[in-house]
């Protein structure tokens, strides 16, 4: 960002647009890695204009409970939603899967299921695509191979340890001294944790080994899984794919496999069709953490709140109500293991992730 100002010229004019704002009580998620840039521009004294009527839902009593959430009032909230029946609870993870996907199967079109974390994403996922199966809604079905990021931070990548044999690399930068260039892909074949060097095969077939602290840290790291794809699926497209004008995030569904291609229309009207082993940034369509339904509009959403799982703890809290429940236009239901735990867990204030200032910073210092 800051290189990016530097190259400004006097006649030069930038617009930023982003949901961050310190007027706010509860907003979008923030990036882990950067902070809360956007905020601390404003802070900083960046002129800013403020856009803050709410166009997506189209249900009065939806509206109300959207802004409810935006302003930080979850009990009214939960409490709309309980009245009109929108909260149901179930103990098990079993039933509460098994509910989710029977009445996502009731209305699959422009439906969207958000649920914390990938564990329970891709659960859910299975549980849906089932009940499909069994309404005959899913079709000729074929194995493809897909990539799936691994939650590694910067700093991750940097240390050998972190990378597993038959990881796939797509660097976003390149080095002259290895031959790599950008968005050039390699698969990982050994991993030296005592001498932190990684030993990676090239797309061009070249043994490649280097110490990820001192080069080719900047990339993308993915684990390979099979999965079973059938017509009538819905599919997200996880990385973007320029060629065919594809973004990060833009879902559709599947029309039909000839040979190793692949058909998908998107929900925008657009067909894409490419050989998915040459593309493999995908997933399944149905389930979203609410990191990525960010950008999603739906008629309905429903949303998986588990608040019996402490390793969830962090990742429920009111900016992950706001963004799940801000989601559909017309329709929003929660399904959780306890009532009772169920505004508490979507109350609790996300943590802001911001860099010190200077004068923090010094502060820190003396007392370290």
């Amino acid at each position: 960002m800051h290189q990016f100002y530097r190259r400004l010229e006097a006649n030069d004019r930038v617009l930023l647009i982003g949901d961050d704002s310190p007027q706010r009580t509860v907003g979008q998620h923030t990036s882990v890695e950067a902070g809360r840039i956007f905020q601390e521009l404003q802070e900083a004294g960046v002129k800013t204009a403020q856009l803050n009527k709410i166009l997506r839902q189209k249900e009065a009593w939806l509206l109300e409970v959207v802004e409810h959430l935006r302003d930080g009032r979850t009990k009214e909230a939960v409490a709309s939603l309980d009245q009109r029946g929108r909260v149901e609870e179930y103990l098990t993870r079993p039933l509460r899967y098994a509910r989710i996907a029977m009445v996502y199967a009731q209305q699959p079109e422009r439906t969207l299921v958000v649920s914390p974390d990938n564990a329970s994403r891709r659960e859910i996922n299975d549980a849906i695509r089932h009940a499909l199966k069994q309404q005959d809604l899913l079709t000729h079905e074929k194995t493809a191979h897909v990539l799936v990021a691994r939650d590694l931070t910067r700093a991750d990548r940097t240390l050998a340890a972190n990378y597993q044999v038959f990881d796939s690399v797509r660097y976003l930068s390149g080095s002259a001294q290895y031959g790599v260039q950008a968005k050039d892909y390699a698969t990982v074949l050994d991993v030296d944790r005592t001498r932190n060097l990684l030993t990676v095969l090239t797309a061009d077939q070249r043994k490649i080994t280097y110490d990820p602290r001192q080069a080719l840290a900047h990339c993308s790291v993915y684990e390979e899984r099979q999965l079973l794809w059938a017509v009538g699926d819905r599919v997200q497209f996880t990385a973007p794919y320029k060629e065919k004008g594809v973004r990060t995030r833009e879902t559709g569904v599947v029309q039909e496999f000839d040979g190793r291609q692949m058909v998908v229309q998107l929900d925008n009207g657009k067909t894409v069709r490419w050989d998915w082993q040459r593309f493999r940034h995908l997933d399944f369509g149905y389930v979203m953490t609410s990191h990525s339904s960010q950008s999603a509009t739906v008629d309905r959403c429903l949303v998986h709140v588990e608040t019996g799982d402490s390793r969830l703890r962090a990742l429920h809290n009111s900016t992950f109500a706001y963004v799940a429940g801000s989601r559909p236009e017309f329709d929003l239901q929660i399904f959780t293991d306890s009532t009772a735990e169920l505004l508490k867990a979507l109350s609790r204030r996300q943590e802001k992730h911001k860099a010190h200032s200077p004068e923090q910073v010094r502060e820190l210092a003396k007392t370290a």
